[in-house]
């Protein structure tokens, strides 16, 4: 089964959040459809890094084969870095006003990209996505075994935990749930191998919005890309853009700690972090989720630029 999405990853939709957060505790593989066209290149790259921040697994990039601007080039190698595999395909017959010549010139194009031998463009993509799936179950069924025998955990008696089902592998993580892998438990009741989990401490509470929160992770990839990483005496980096400002030193002695935490407490940024809510939106993630994730295999994503 595909799912295929109306206009580009940020395309708002009927809830309004754009299509990469309605998808997102979907969490299917993804294929995205590039951009041949002139601009293409930026708009492709940019739709794939909106994808990455919302930690959508993007197998495939597929776009036509447009021998003028040639994207392709440019993007296969680009993307190869990253682990994507990029597929083209010749682009369709230009559309003619004789129906009945475009419609023979168009059933033409089709069988030609998917021909009855099985071989082509589409049938490479389909063997890369099957070969991507099965990487992907491999990887969480081996998972078990490989935690047991290289980590370490805290606050464990690790004499308890020697079989494979005593690992939870988490496979993905949303709002208030983990998403975790079953197939190492012999008598799970779920048909799919993945099934959601309620994050009942919030991780130690560390995910005081939830896993993933979309604001917090562009801050964080903001952060990063101007920063990475600064700390040594005397320095300091701009964090907030509305950090309550101190004229001189008598600020502080005039308002005090106190008040200058009150200021700070009423910027977006520190409601947003202090907004504790477990309970909040527990049993609509659990709904959500056991209606979305019916299985591993069920879906693949496919988003347009």
């Amino acid at each position: 089964m595909y799912v295929e999405t109306a206009g580009g990853v940020h395309s708002p939709t009927l809830s309004g959040t754009t299509q990469l957060d309605s998808y997102r505790p979907l969490f299917l593989p993804t294929i995205l459809i590039g951009d041949s066209r002139l601009g293409g290149i930026s708009a492709t790259i940019s739709s794939y890094e909106s994808l990455a921040l919302r930690g959508h697994i993007v197998d495939s990039i597929l776009l036509f084969r447009d021998e003028y601007y040639r994207n392709w080039e440019y993007l296969d190698p680009y993307f190869a870095g990253k682990g994507v595999k990029v597929h083209t395909i010749d682009p369709p017959p230009p559309k003619v006003a004789d129906y009945h010549e475009n419609l023979t010139t168009t059933e033409k194009y089709y069988q030609d990209i998917v021909p009855s031998g099985g071989q082509g463009a589409i049938f490479d993509a389909i063997k890369h996505l099957d070969s991507c799936h099965k990487s992907r179950l491999e990887e969480l069924e081996s998972m078990p075994r490989r935690t047991l025998e290289s980590v370490w955990w805290p606050f464990v008696q690790h004499a308890h935990y020697v079989e494979d089902k005593d690992v939870a592998v988490i496979d993905s993580a949303l709002g208030d749930a983990f998403t975790v892998y079953n197939g190492n438990q012999p008598q799970s009741a779920s048909p799919s191998l993945l099934e959601p989990q309620f994050d009942g401490s919030a991780s130690w509470w560390t995910q005081a919005v939830g896993h993933a929160q979309p604001s917090l992770t562009l801050a964080a990839a903001r952060a990063s890309g101007r920063y990475g990483h600064t700390m040594f005496p005397k320095l300091f980096i701009y964090l907030l853009s509305n950090w309550p400002k101190l004229s001189s030193k008598t600020d502080l002695e005039r308002d005090g700690l106190q008040e200058l935490s009150s200021r700070m407490m009423d910027l977006p940024e520190w409601k947003l972090l202090s907004r504790w809510h477990f309970v909040r939106s527990a049993l609509e993630n659990r709904v959500v989720c056991r209606r979305a994730r019916r299985g591993l295999t069920e879906g693949i994503l496919v988003f347009l630029v």
